[in-house]
């Protein structure tokens, strides 16, 4: 395992930063919106959208971090299936966002990869 120094400094900024924020935002809030706020992230949709979204983008540039290409993959594995919940969700809204949005997907996971 060969971890470039830069990598790992841009990794700790990119990943966190929004971290420390979500972090301090939620100790600001009180103990309903808290409760609210774990409900919502919780939820069947959000775990199947913005969960693996993240935690598949996370497990990717952690896999091209550390060069381990089984966690790259199920990073990988993980925002295509939030790609398509996302685009099957948002196809009952508008048909034209839904085949942006999975085409945006699959040039992501192909960038990538």
């Amino acid at each position: 395992m060969d971890i470039d120094i830069d990598s790992l400094i841009s990794f700790i900024i990119l990943w966190g930063t929004p971290s420390v924020m979500v972090a301090v935002t939620y100790f600001k809030m009180d103990k309903a919106e808290r409760r609210e706020a774990i409900e919502d992230f919780t939820s069947l949709h959000s775990l199947f959208t913005i969960d693996f979204l993240v935690m598949g983008g996370f497990l990717s540039s952690l896999g091209n971090l550390t060069s381990i290409n089984t966690l790259k993959y199920i990073g990988v594995i993980l925002l295509a299936v939030a790609g398509v919940t996302i685009g099957i969700t948002m196809w009952n809204k508008s048909k034209l966002r839904s085949l942006i949005t999975a085409l945006l997907v699959a040039i992501a996971i192909f960038a990538w990869i």
